[in-house]
């Protein structure tokens, strides 16, 4: 949903197609949906919350959802030694006693005892798994999934830092010249 307006939100995927849908695959008694994140910044990601809606449908929907980080193709890291995070680690299980929503919001440094990154070009991938449906294709969403976290300077301490206010570097570059030229300039 979408917290303004209260409308359905769309999803957006690589090609382009949006759909307020998601599905997710059955295999035997679980169902799941794999989403992942990637720093496209010149800086570290400090990614430090998960933030989703969870919805159980019905009382034959599946009750049980795990929040799981899968190594393979990501390279999320704790931010105290640079290790990875261990492939399938649950990042956290929620159960619904009854049908109805939760709004989630897991901080991954809770979680793992330190903050986790994400370095420049990185991603990470988490997957989404209902289990204990009492039948086929009863139905379960998760929605309004976002991820919030703040960039780093690897250059100064990893110290917080506002990507917008930093200069693009083919910026600092033409102002290094320009300046460069207005020395050459003053000596003649």
């Amino acid at each position: 949903m979408d917290g303004l307006s209260g409308t359905p939100g769309t999803r957006q995927n690589m090609q382009g197609a949006t759909s307020s849908a998601w599905k997710f695959q059955t295999n035997g008694n679980q169902e799941f949906g794999d989403v992942s994140v990637t720093n496209v910044s010149v800086f570290p990601f400090r990614l430090q919350t998960v933030h989703y809606d969870a919805r159980r449908g019905a009382t034959n929907s599946p009750m049980n959802l795990d929040l799981i980080y899968l190594a393979t193709g990501s390279n999320l890291v704790l931010s105290d030694n640079g290790v990875e995070i261990a492939d399938n680690a649950i990042i956290e299980a929620i159960s619904f006693g009854s049908p109805g929503a939760q709004n989630r919001s897991v901080g991954l440094a809770a979680r793992f005892g330190t903050s986790v990154r994400l370095a420049p070009g990185d991603s990470a991938i988490f997957r989404f798994r209902w289990t204990s449906s009492n039948t086929d294709f009863a139905q379960s969403q998760i929605d309004n999934l976002a991820f919030s976290g703040t960039f780093q300077d690897q250059n100064n301490g990893f110290a917080l830092i506002d990507p917008a206010a930093v200069p693009e570097p083919g910026v600092i570059i033409l102002l290094a010249l320009a300046g460069g030229c207005g020395v050459l300039r003053r000596k003649r």
